[in-house]
């Protein structure tokens, strides 16, 4: 008996991911975010992809902005 929930456990698991990657790489392809927080630095677009926030102000991200500034 166990065996079988395990079985079947098993199967809903392969179910559940096979759904999950497809819906990112479906959405990846049609060119929108897959999913999750953009890295540190960066901002979403509308559909597009994470664009650095700091592009139009400065070419160097904030972390490596010189500390004196922050003080």
């Amino acid at each position: 008996m166990l065996q079988q929930y395990a079985a079947i456990a098993e199967m809903e698991y392969n179910l559940i991911r096979e759904r999950t990657q497809g819906g990112l790489q479906k959405k990846a392809e049609a060119g929108g975010w897959p999913g999750g927080a953009p890295p540190y630095g960066y901002r979403i677009e509308g559909r597009a992809s994470a664009v650095p926030h700091w592009s139009s102000t400065s070419t160097r991200p904030p972390s490596s902005r010189p500390l004196g500034r922050w003080l």
